[in-house]
């Protein structure tokens, strides 16, 4: 067994500006805080690694798809008087 680094490992991208309109989100991954700014783990269609996209640049790109991954994971509490 070697105890080198795996180098073939791919570097997360992170992205500060929409791409272009050709990347089609296929999966929220989740959140994080990346330099204090919130930042979404986000899998494309036809693209292998996750990106990192910051939350104001997916508010843009994929608005509906950010909507449904907070519909998906939203929770009410109930209020007893």
């Amino acid at each position: 067994m070697s105890s080198r680094k795996n180098d073939n490992k791919p570097t997360p991208v992170l992205e500060t500006t929409p791409p272009a309109r050709t990347k089609k989100v296929e999966k929220i991954i989740g959140p994080t805080m990346l330099d204090g700014r919130l930042t979404f783990g986000v899998k494309y269609k036809n693209i292998k690694v996750p990106q990192l996209v910051i939350a104001e640049v997916l508010h843009i790109e994929a608005p509906q798809e950010l909507l449904k991954y907070y519909e998906e994971r939203l929770q009410f509490n109930d209020i007893i008087d």
